[in-house]
């Protein structure tokens, strides 16, 4: 028999139960996969959601009302949609078998144009399939076609134990995967993985037990032309000099230009900075930025403005002193990776935050802070969790910045690369709360600090961070419920 990736000795179901999703219950399993889809949907610009063993579509409906819904299944699952619901397509297809040619059949009848607009969710339903070999090569042979697809099954060992070797459970279910074995059978059918890690398994204590694969032909665009821009960083400071020589350090590593502004820095920033004048492109120093009546730093914003319009055609990065910024995927070097989200055809990146805080007094600027801090949670602020602060330049005009205080540029023709990256933000030694330039979500530092109570902390060194927090560092997903412990 198959072994679809799974280790030897594991006892596989194969007269599974049907699976009856018809009935109203509080539990909502996988809640994120929906949410992601809509996300992917948005930054795609996708007007449909194919979602292929929908069941009695409960959280496909919920995105009727954006998107055009189309939803596949068979037996009672169906026929309750069509009953229920005054929208969408509903497509009967028993998605089990070595060949699914009904399936292919279905898919093709929608016409390539609405599969070009399409987002694909395939969410717990391969676990219940006795021989899912169809299913993934039609996967597989949409995947061209299709913005994206998301498919999600349980962890095997996260939901039941390590070691667990079956049958599941669950009577519905033939065969559960962990991870990694997931990640090869997906890859032994020529499946483009973006990502692949964990979600939520249910909106009761949100385990993270579930596996979310993404599927998006952008995973290869080493196969595209890459073209090789010059990036270059606006790098401001005010009072980094604990973190800024190991930041311009990595970026001149990876061939990025640097134009240092150091606003006034009073504990030696200004001076480290000059002494690292051979890897700078230009530095300036503006002793005191002025502030308008609102409190806004326009005049400063429109001179980063023009410091990016000075860059026709580059890669901009817009970074403070005390961040890293961490690519989530197409490369190894955040260079290769801005290059990777251009052959993808974007044009900006938006990134999640994250805050690293201090669990002792150790730190000095002679060691490595990404080594040395490790534990994080999610930006507070909202425009810390939302930063779009990589772009583009326009050839023919300036970005707008000033108006959304240097959180996301503005201009026509914006694409945001639908992935985020990560802006890692580490702690300041030395504080000036009443500062206007200083971030909202440091000012509880105040002389170190230590991470204030409410917020769940991550170790970010964890082999499994990735994986873990999946949903919400490449799309933002659930961001919120950190802030409450939810």
């Amino acid at each position: 028999m198959n072994d679809y990736c799974i280790a030897s000795g594991y006892r596989h179901r194969l007269d599974p139960a049907y699976t009856e999703d018809t009935a109203g219950s509080r539990v909502v399993w996988q809640p994120d996969v929906y949410a992601a889809a809509a996300v992917l949907a948005d930054r795609y610009g996708a007007r449909t959601v194919i979602d292929i063993g929908c069941g009695g579509a409960k959280k496909l409906g919920l995105l009727a009302g954006r998107y055009s819904v189309i939803g596949i299944d068979y037996g009672g699952n169906i026929e309750y949609c069509r009953a229920t619901y005054p929208f969408g397509r509903w497509l009967t297809v028993d998605l089990d078998g070595e060949e699914v040619p009904a399936l292919a059949e279905a898919l093709r009848s929608l016409g390539p144009e609405t599969l070009a607009d399409a987002v694909v969710v395939c969410s717990d339903v391969i676990e219940h399939l006795v021989r899912p070999d169809g299913l993934l090569k039609v996967l597989a042979g949409i995947a061209p076609a299709v913005r994206a697809c998301l498919v999600s099954t349980p962890e095997r060992e996260r939901t039941h134990h390590p070691g667990h070797a079956g049958p599941p459970p669950n009577p519905c279910h033939v065969r559960e995967w962990t991870l990694a074995e997931f990640r090869a059978l997906l890859d032994r059918f020529g499946l483009p993985v973006m990502h692949a890690g964990l979600t939520a398994s249910h909106n009761r204590g949100r385990p993270k037990s579930t596996i979310l694969a993404v599927i998006d032909r952008n995973a290869r665009p080493a196969a595209m032309a890459r073209q090789e821009r010059p990036v270059t960083a606006v790098l401001v400071t005010r009072d980094d000099a604990e973190h800024v020589e190991g930041l311009v350090g990595r970026l001149h590593a990876d061939g990025i230009r640097i134009h240092a502004i150091d606003l006034g820095s009073t504990d030696g920033t200004h001076e480290l900075l000059v002494g690292q004048s051979a890897k700078l492109a230009a530095l300036e120093h503006i002793a005191t930025p002025r502030v308008a009546d609102d409190g806004k730093l326009d005049s400063f914003w429109h001179h980063v403005e023009d410091v990016a319009a000075s860059c026709p055609g580059h890669w901009m990065l817009l970074l403070e002193g005390s961040q890293r910024p961490v690519p989530t995927g197409l490369g190894p070097s955040l260079r290769s990776a801005l290059a990777g989200v251009e052959a993808s055809g974007f044009n900006a990146v938006s990134f999640t935050g994250l805050d690293f805080h201090p669990v002792d007094g150790g730190y000095s600027r002679a060691l490595d802070a990404e080594a040395y801090f490790g534990i994080c949670s999610f930006a507070r602020s909202t425009a810390s969790r939302h930063l779009t602060r990589a772009w583009i330049q326009p050839d023919s005009h300036p970005v707008g910045l000033a108006d959304t205080v240097g959180c996301a540029p503005l201009f026509i023709g914006r694409r945001d690369f639908p992935y985020r990256f990560l802006m890692k933000s580490y702690p300041k030694r030395r504080l000036l709360p009443q500062d206007p330039w200083l971030p909202a979500r440091i000012a509880h530092n105040a002389a170190w600090g230590f991470p204030p109570g409410g917020l769940e902390l991550m170790d970010f060194h964890q082999p499994d961070f990735m994986d873990r927090h999946l949903t919400e560092c490449v799309f933002g997903v659930g961001v919120l419920r950190h802030d409450f412990g939810l």
